[in-house]
């Protein structure tokens, strides 16, 4: 799928409005994801939970958070491994690959520091003068 072609999205296997229930196979099935590269929004779609069911199911069952667990640990790898496979692939789209990278993983570009700035001021004789003359004039 990585290589340009289009996602097989098939009909939901669900009815409109029925909620799903936890089953215990939903551990496993998602580990497998993750080994695929497959994201949660994934595996959310195919099953018919929305993101907030799915993170229910995390806080309540210590089994389908630790599948959680291992799921992300898998697609982190996925893509890892994609990276050194395809390191010197000049089919792959790298501007494509980075930003899902970046996404994925959680990477940022380091913060600049913010560095001190040496300006050195010089003060010529004219500058002097001309202070001066606008210091009399204030005066008078």
């Amino acid at each position: 799928m990585l290589k340009g072609t289009q996602p097989n999205i098939k009909q939901p296997p669900w009815e409109l409005g029925k909620v799903t229930l936890f089953e215990d196979k939903y551990c496993t099935m998602l580990v497998r994801y993750g080994l695929d590269g497959k994201t949660f929004s994934q595996f959310c779609r195919d099953i018919a939970i929305t993101r907030d069911q799915f993170s229910e199911w995390v806080r309540s069952n210590p089994q389908f958070a630790h599948a959680k667990a291992i799921a992300e640990v898998n697609m982190d790898a996925f893509y890892e491994d994609y990276c050194q496979v395809n390191l010197y692939d000049k089919d792959v789209n790298v501007q494509m690959f980075t930003w899902y990278s970046k996404a994925r993983l959680r990477w940022q570009e380091p913060k600049e520091e913010p560095q001190e700035q040496n300006t050195r001021i010089v003060i010529t004789r004219e500058v002097l003068d001309l202070d001066r003359k606008r210091d009399d004039e204030d005066v008078d």
